[in-house]
């Protein structure tokens, strides 16, 4: 649908897919595996892990996440905590607490999906 002013029709605007999902993606993002990288600071935390954003957001976005689990390249690891400490137009980070000691401190960490969770960043009116 296309609305005009006045009282005359004019061609239809055709963009093309990826402009039209970029524009979407300004609003809202969702991820089934969120890209989060970072490295475990000590055997329970993971230092503040962060990913940058395919595209600019309109604003700073909530964050709503599912379960997730990190994993250090060997052993994956349930998430106890995880807070949004730092939500921009173009990235994301966030300070991840793990249930227990299994990670080995300076070991890159990444966070992966558990069954059918996800991240959502929504920049909403």
């Amino acid at each position: 649908v296309q609305l005009e002013k006045g009282s005359t029709a004019t061609s239809f605007d055709y963009r093309p897919y990826g402009t039209e999902l970029a524009l979407c993606q300004r609003y809202f993002q969702t991820y089934t595996q969120p890209a989060l990288r970072g490295t475990c600071n000590s055997t329970s935390t993971g230092a503040r892990l962060g990913m940058n954003l395919p595209v600019v957001m309109r604003a700073a976005p909530t964050a709503s996440l599912g379960t997730l689990v990190g994993y250090d390249g060997s052993v994956t690891n349930n998430l106890s905590s995880i807070s949004s400490s730092y939500l921009s137009t173009t990235a994301a980070e966030f300070d991840i607490t793990f249930a227990s000691s299994t990670f080995t401190n300076g070991r890159p960490c990444s966070i992966i999906q558990s069954g059918s969770a996800s991240m959502t960043l929504s920049a909403e009116l």
